[in-house]
């Protein structure tokens, strides 16, 4: 559907999901007309996996990907008319190749496609392995401060990157793996592409690491995914930071440093609990950005945005993964980091970087001091169950630092144990002057959430009140018949209630003809729920962002 006629300037997006959606909305405020290219891969219910202020866009066009990039380009032009289009950006993880591909074919501003691949993390950490180590740039003194680009690499030194095989059959790897666990203990298996955590998994044995690579496979397999393949890589022990940047003609700008807050929750190694800014001047980021900088050239990254992903390991800085599109999250993080740096973030310098280089000349190669306190608190849930209501919700938007919420589950939705960033159940945004305000209103957030009582969860069973079972429960030392209907299935589920001090767990025992509820032990012992579900994969390896992968799973 045409949203204008007459000529402005154009810029094409491909696949605005998530933070793409976040670019695609800046870039309709600055007037711009904007067509949106959707790769193949991306679903016609993936389309609608936006934030909400960017539901309802209206695009110029929209293109499918073609049969072959010729195809696509000729759509893109006969889409954009009467305009020309400025620039093909990438919004997404899905559609990092085609962007690559679209933007050479179109004579645009373009990283190519000589490289191959920028997806694939093999490639990333080949690509690491084959570079120079360079000087850190030195911290700037004011927020407008633009001091040089750290120089040309200064030693023949290959950069720290992670030990890892590839395979896609197990015997190629076992015996890589079975090493690696015999002098470590553990090992990380993903799939070659892949955002967000999805698919992977750290393994403690042989057995284990066979199933999980197996998964991933078949998987793979059942979607058709091209050069599909598994990654077995060492355990990197130490914390982990990311580096978010924009490139304009091969000159590189950092644009936020943050740190993540990931544990291991719920029979999952890597829950994601925040993310905290860390001010570029400091020590750690300096050194963060001179290891990223030359990952950069040597992933031959021209123009766009990256998400650098590193941990800091005892030996040094090391790529986990570089992703060549903006940092995801649905763009959450865009008033944070607006309220860092004063005003820009990276989705502003990203669109500077491809239509305004003179805005983007402007921007310091790295910000100065930040301009407040801020960081993004991530739900995790260690329940499931239907949300009757959410008073962390509340209490969030209460609180003296708050900025935002993004819930990925409301009233009403069936609540998922955090098992990655697809499980998560929302996202708030703090800011504050004060970084005392900051802390005290995550730390009373995070109380809430481990109490148990960031949400209720219904109780649901025909015929029978809430109260009634309680007190057939607590009060009454013999099992309760329930008049269920013959049609019930829900043999075996455990379910709990708690009042006045007093819990009990019930299983509900249902046969045709003789429906009971008995009470069995006061507390049951939870079963873990696994870190990955096969039902989980139906559409593998997409993940773009927090609520990406959430209608393309299978019960989840």
């Amino acid at each position: 559907m045409r949203a204008s006629t007459q000529q402005q300037r154009c810029v094409a997006i491909v696949d605005p999901i998530s933070t793409g959606a976040c670019v695609a909305v800046e870039a309709t405020k600055r007037g711009y007309a904007v067509v949106a290219v959707w790769s193949a891969v991306v679903t016609k219910d993936l389309r609608n996996m936006v934030p909400e202020h960017a539901k309802g866009l209206r695009y110029h066009a929209q293109v499918d990907e073609g049969e072959s990039i010729e195809a696509t380009t000729q759509l893109l032009r006969k889409a954009a008319a009467p305009h020309k289009v400025d620039a093909v950006i990438c919004g997404a993880e899905t559609g990092v190749e085609l962007a690559d591909r679209l933007s050479q074919r179109s004579g645009l501003a373009s990283n190519g496609t000589e490289l191959g691949n920028r997806r694939d993390k093999h490639t990333q950490q080949q690509a690491s392995r084959h570079t120079c180590l360079a000087y850190p740039p030195s911290p700037p003194s004011s927020p407008a401060a633009h001091p040089p680009n750290p120089p040309q690499a200064v030693r023949e030194a290959g950069m720290r990157a992670v030990r890892e095989t590839l395979g896609t059959e197990w015997q190629t790897v076992a015996g890589w793996v079975a090493s690696e666990l015999e002098a470590n203990g553990k090992v990380v298996l993903k799939p070659v592409e892949s955002a967000g955590s999805d698919g992977v998994k750290l393994c403690a044995s042989l057995e284990e690491s066979k199933a999980h690579f197996e998964t991933l496979m078949g998987a793979q397999r059942r979607v058709g995914a091209q050069g599909g393949a598994v990654l077995c890589q060492e355990f990197l022990v130490g914390p982990e930071y990311v580096v978010d940047t924009v490139t304009s003609a091969g000159e590189h700008k950092v644009t936020a440093v943050w740190k993540y807050d990931k544990r291991p929750c719920n029979g999952a190694a890597f829950v994601y609990f925040g993310m905290l800014p860390v001010p570029p001047s400091e020590a750690v980021a300096q050194r963060l950005i001179g290891y990223v900088l030359p990952v950069l050239d040597a992933l031959q990254i021209r123009y766009g945005a990256t998400h650098g992903e590193v941990i800091l390991t005892k030996d040094g800085p090391c790529l986990v993964e570089m992703n060549c599109r903006p940092h995801g999250g649905d763009g959450n993080w865009l008033p944070m980091a607006r309220a860092l740096t004063g005003g820009y973030s990276q989705v502003d310098a990203l669109l500077d970087a491809f239509v305004e280089p003179q805005r983007f000349a402007a921007l310091p190669p790295c910000p100065g001091t930040w301009q407040a306190a801020a960081q993004e608190f991530l739900v995790v849930s260690t329940q499931e169950g239907k949300v009757a209501s959410a008073p962390g919700y509340e209490l969030a938007r209460s609180l003296r630092s708050f900025v935002s919420l993004e819930a990925f589950v409301s009233v009403g939705d069936q609540l998922a144990r955090t098992v990655d960033v697809f499980t998560q159940a929302a996202s708030i945004v703090l800011v504050h002057a004060d970084a005392a305000v900051v802390t005290e209103d995550a730390a009373a957030l995070r109380r809430l959430e481990q109490s148990g009582d960031f949400f209720t969860l219904a109780v649901e069973y025909p015929y029978q009140t809430r109260e009634s079972l309680l007190a057939s429960a607590v009060g009454t030392p013999t099992a309760t018949r329930v008049p269920l209907p013959a049609s019930a299935s829900a043999t075996g589920s455990v379910h709990s209630l708690s009042s006045g001090g007093h819990s009990a767990s019930f299983v509900i025992d249902t046969t045709p003809s003789s429906p009971t509820l008995r009470r069995p032990e006061r507390r049951p012992p939870r079963v873990a729920r696994p870190a990955l579900r096969p039902s989980g994969l139906s559409v593998p390896f997409v993940g773009t962002a927090g609520r990406l992968a959430r209608m393309a799973r299978v019960g989840a």
